[in-house]
């Protein structure tokens, strides 16, 4: 019986870290591609290419943790019976 509750706890645990993924990809996209990127052409050149480069992808991150935000609210939202 222990067995078997330790491995349901170790699935649990799993799942719920692997929704972090989403999450962390979207942080990386935002703070490494865009947020670096707008950095870089604040501190050393400047390009307009660089500067679209690093909006677009900021918007990218954005809306990708505004959508994951959005499906986990929807997910609480529902009534669990029990």
């Amino acid at each position: 019986m222990i067995v078997s509750e330790r491995t349901q706890y170790r699935r649990n645990v799993a799942v719920v870290m692997g929704g972090f993924v989403p999450y962390a990809f979207a942080l990386y996209v935002m703070a490494y591609l865009g947020r670096a990127s707008l950095w870089k052409q604040i501190t050393s050149t400047f390009t307009i290419g660089g500067l679209i480069f690093g909006v677009f992808w900021l918007l990218i991150g954005y809306w990708m943790l505004h959508s994951f935000w959005i499906v986990t609210e929807l997910g609480n939202s529902r009534q669990i019976p029990g």
